[in-house]
């Protein structure tokens, strides 16, 4: 029997465009499958929130983050083997999300829920009661919701400009340099 993903009709010499492809439909369908495939597996991966440093004002946080099973990576260490760093470097790129899970962020007396999106990210404002402490930089507690067994939790760093800061620099050095 001939797979599903090679059932479609090929032309030769036909121009890309004239070509059918693949629709968003069923490379969704497939990429569910897979996901679902995989989670049954992996249900011994213990979960982690993977938390981004924000932003805020005295009145809000912008937190982010994203809900992963364990990549079971580990730091590098000087004498590792250009092999072992390969895998390592692997297990930090391929991560394994936990769709529409909810994670409460908290700071202060403030609290708020956020869900993940399919791929586990979550993003969010939490409204202040008071202005945050330690400014610029504060702590945001995370916690994951509708987990049975030992808490999953997480902080993340948030800087928040001083009131009377007039301007800022927004710089998005990654790896696009």
């Amino acid at each position: 029997d001939i797979p599903l993903l090679c059932r479609v009709p090929f032309t030769p010499g036909a121009h890309p465009a004239e070509m059918p492809s693949l629709s968003d439909p069923l490379a969704l369908d497939l990429e569910g499958r897979l996901d679902r495939r995989k989670a049954r597996r992996e249900t011994t991966r213990p979960v982690v929130i993977d938390a981004y440093r924000g932003y805020g004002t005295q009145e809000a946080l912008r937190v982010r983050g994203r809900v992963i099973l364990n990549p079971g990576v580990r730091p590098t260490q000087p004498g590792d083997r250009w092999y072992v760093n390969m895998v390592q470097a692997n297990g930090r790129l391929e991560s394994d999300e936990v769709p529409h899970a909810r994670v409460e962020v908290r700071q202060g007396s403030a609290k708020t829920e956020l869900q993940a999106n399919d791929e586990g990210h979550f993003d969010g404002l939490l409204r202040l009661e008071e202005p945050p402490v330690g400014a610029p930089w504060t702590t945001v507690g995370m916690r994951l919701l509708d987990r049975a067994g030992d808490p999953v939790e997480a902080e993340a760093s948030v800087f928040v400009p001083p009131a009377d800061a007039r301007s800022g620099v927004i710089s998005d050095m990654d790896d696009t340099v």
